[in-house]
């Protein structure tokens, strides 16, 4: 049985956020560990390089990786209009697709595009 008491404790006793949006960690036990657990857990994510910043880029890094791969898409649909690129313009534009309203922004932007893939975007928010 575990007798830790991390273990008996519920996180949300352990942490707590200011008005800052900061994660505030505190640790329940005086003891020296848990005191040096929480003071690294609080710099982890609340500092300059903490984690939170890093996940912020990587998700960033990703979002704009996932923009460009369906550019690419684009252009490959109005350099060669065929029915297979066509096709996975409206693959990138089914409702379980991440960022749509991105992509619809980027299709809103061109008149061609809009008068190709605006039925299907009508269909999404429906």
């Amino acid at each position: 049985m575990c007798r830790s008491v991390c273990c008996m404790t519920s996180i949300g006793n352990a942490i707590s956020a200011n008005k800052l949006g900061m994660a505030l960690f505190s640790a329940i036990v005086t003891e020296e560990s848990h005191q040096k657990t929480a003071e690294l857990l609080n710099r982890l994510f609340n500092g300059k390089k903490g984690l939170r910043k890093i996940k912020e880029e990587l998700f960033f890094e990703y979002a704009l990786s996932v923009i460009n791969r369906f550019q690419k898409i684009l252009n490959n649909y109005l350099m060669n209009p065929t029915t297979d690129n066509e096709q996975k313009v409206k693959d990138e534009l089914q409702i379980d697709k991440e960022f749509l309203g991105f992509k619809y922004w980027i299709i809103r932007d061109n008149k061609f595009l809009y008068a190709e893939f605006n039925l299907q975007m009508q269909q999404n928010s429906d």
